[in-house]
């Protein structure tokens, strides 16, 4: 069987790991970048991956008193990735990743328009809640109504039988121009979100090459749930990091802002429950566990130190729109919607309407 033939849109923080674990499964993987990112990465022989994940050092057999020392082992590996010209031929690509920031996605569209050949397969590895989301859902609301939904026109582009989504479950930066770091976690979860995808064949490949490559590849037949399920644990910890200015260990440290937190997702559990995408978990036990993170600077905050755009709209603002399409109040997002929009406009993260 031929090398998988993989396209990474989006070769930053998450599309660098996915670049470098498709790589080391054996895949041809092709990308675009420019800039000084590209620049470095031509300068280098490819993309540095380091890999900065913590492991446990000692105890071994012969010393089983001693304590275990949790402790990053920072190791690197360039990885092999061609740069494409913005013209390139696309039509022998398998596998498009499309991991850029969802302020973006405009110009991928555009970029993508009549280029893909009939059998390639897009995967959304992006934040928030995709274009494909409402696709195969039961109880999904009428598109129309959530115009977050699909502003960069994806759908025309990769129409939800053509989809493999996925959510990752790690953590990752780009430090430097050329550089990615891996910080956390190793979990990848795919899955179709058409009931007859024509992705099956494409998904199996991509599943074995990525395990190959040292992530953990989970299938789901209920992706939209774990879409929902993520998205949940980011509603919040996103926005009120960038709005503080601080990681998610402070912002949980402050009572008011934990009890603000928590009533949100009690919200979005019910809007959940209306798309039939129960969660079966209190906020309090997903604190628990944003707590045993550390002090995590979400990507939201990442954006607005570095005076980038943020992601309102695909983690906010999606959820007060499917929430009014579904008839479920959500008078504390609304609220947090408000909020990060003036700290936002007022660095110039968000456009002025």
């Amino acid at each position: 069987m031929p090398r998988l033939n993989v396209l990474v849109h989006g070769l930053g923080s998450v599309g660098g790991v996915l670049a470098g674990a498709l790589a080391d499964g054996g895949a041809q993987v092709r990308a675009f970048a420019r800039g000084p990112h590209a620049e470095a990465i031509r300068a280098a022989g490819g993309l540095r991956l380091r890999d900065a994940r913590l492991r446990d050092i000692g105890p071994d057999d012969a010393r089983p008193a001693e304590p275990v020392i949790t402790e990053p082992v920072i190791t690197e590996r360039v990885i092999p990735v061609e740069l494409l010209a913005p013209d390139a031929d696309l039509h022998s690509v398998d596998l498009v990743i499309i991991a850029v920031k969802t302020t973006a996605l405009a110009d991928v569209a555009r970029s993508l328009t009549g280029r893909l050949g009939d059998d390639a397969v897009v995967m959304s590895a992006t934040n928030g809640i995709p274009w494909w989301f409402f696709d195969g859902l039961a109880a999904a609301p009428d598109a129309t109504e959530v115009p977050s939904l699909d502003p960069a026109g994806m759908r025309a582009v990769a129409p939800a039988d053509r989809v493999l989504g996925s959510v990752v479950h790690f953590a990752a930066s780009r430090p430097e121009a050329g550089v990615v770091h891996h910080n956390a976690g190793n979990e990848l979860i795919l899955g179709s979100p058409a009931p007859r995808a024509r992705t099956s064949e494409v998904a199996d490949r991509v599943a074995a090459a990525f395990a190959a490559g040292g992530l953990t590849v989970r299938r789901s037949d209920t992706i939209q749930h774990d879409v929902w399920f993520k998205l949940w644990g980011n509603l919040t910890m996103n926005p009120l990091s960038a709005v503080t200015g601080t990681s998610t260990d402070r912002v949980l440290a402050d009572p008011q802002l934990l009890d603000f937190a928590s009533r949100c997702m009690r919200e979005m559990q019910r809007v959940g429950e209306r798309l039939g995408l129960a969660i079966d978990m209190a906020p309090d036990d997903r604190h628990a566990i944003t707590r045993s993170l550390g002090a995590m600077r979400p990507s939201m905050l990442q954006d607005a130190e570095a005076g980038r755009p943020i992601e309102l709209d695909a983690l906010v603002g999606v959820v007060t729109e499917i929430a009014r399409a579904v008839g479920e109040p959500t008078p504390y997002i609304d609220g947090l919607l408000g909020l990060t929009r003036v700290f936002a406009r007022a660095h110039h993260l968000y456009p002025d309407v």
